[in-house]
């Protein structure tokens, strides 16, 4: 078990780093541009969130294979919607907080601003969804290797040891 941890353990954490990447960076676009940016990435979002994403990555590891960095990239390419909407929702109520209205009347610049004031304080709430997700990116690698499109044996993962 603990051996088969190592393998399902780099997935779930290289997956979610992936994530956050991709999710923080469409959230943050979003809720600090607002207008019609906003509505096109949010409604990419939901266009993402309509897709039954279980069979989406099953049939991606059957066409393109199996290995661990494909298995990788396409969970963390189909879990990055929660975060992308929790770190809209952290820009757009740090955003009109009043040392944001400050530093902007003081003349920061909008890169600035977000990257000093906003992203900053969306830290918190970026962690916490990210802790949790490391534990669906293991149940998701697991089902994978489960049914033979994730972690391939000889290598251990949770998903492909099975005990006698």
């Amino acid at each position: 078990m603990i051996y088969g941890a190592r393998i399902s353990l780099s997935v779930g954490v290289s997956a979610v780093i992936f994530s956050v990447a991709i999710g923080t960076l469409i959230g943050g676009i979003a809720g600090f541009a607002r207008g019609r940016i906003d509505s096109v990435l949010m409604r990419l979002t939901d266009g993402m969130l309509s897709v039954p994403i279980f069979f989406f990555m099953l049939t991606v590891l059957a066409l393109f294979g199996s290995t661990l960095a494909n298995i990788v990239i396409v969970i963390g390419v189909t879990s990055w919607m929660s975060i992308a909407r929790i770190v809209r929702g952290e820009v757009l109520r740090n955003r009109e907080l009043v040392y944001v209205e400050a530093a902007r009347a003081l003349g920061a610049t909008p890169l600035r601003l977000f990257f000093k004031h906003i992203l900053p304080q969306s830290w918190p709430a970026i962690i916490v969804s990210a802790t949790l997700g490391i534990g669906w990116v293991i149940l998701i690698e697991s089902s994978l290797s489960f049914l033979g499109l994730g972690v391939q044996p000889p290598d251990p993962s949770w998903g492909n040891m099975h005990f006698q």
